[in-house]
């Protein structure tokens, strides 16, 4: 299974994901062969408004690539102050990942794919 931060994420454009590999290399993933891989699997002959690429629930992103393609985000851990400020007053510390968690479903709409939700 291929694993990647999405913050090397670079962008999705052209039926394409542009990531950085761990060698600083930039490589893609064909999301269009993923979309047409995905149709045969579930025997779907017609057509999606959105073609569906993978699932997701925080903080990942499962691609349906016969080899399978996890995307994922690492959430740094709270210090004790901030579990305890979190839990009494509910604020999120987490806003910045999860924006950037969420950028990938936004890129991947923009470009006509999208993600089932798996929360």
């Amino acid at each position: 299974m291929l694993e990647i931060d999405i913050r090397r994420v670079i962008n999705i454009e052209d039926d394409k994901l542009f990531y950085r590999s761990m060698n600083d290399e930039v490589s893609s993933i064909d999301l269009k062969a993923i979309a047409e891989h995905h149709k045969k699997e579930i025997g779907y002959s017609g057509h999606f408004e959105y073609q569906s690429v993978g699932e997701r629930e925080y903080p990942y992103y499962h691609l349906y690539s016969p080899e399978g393609i996890k995307l994922y985000l690492e959430i740094p851990k709270k210090s004790w102050l901030k579990r305890l400020i979190s839990k009494v007053f509910g604020w999120n510390f987490n806003v910045a990942e999860q924006k950037l968690w969420y950028s990938i479903q936004v890129m991947l709409n923009k470009n006509g794919y999208t993600t089932l939700d798996l929360s």
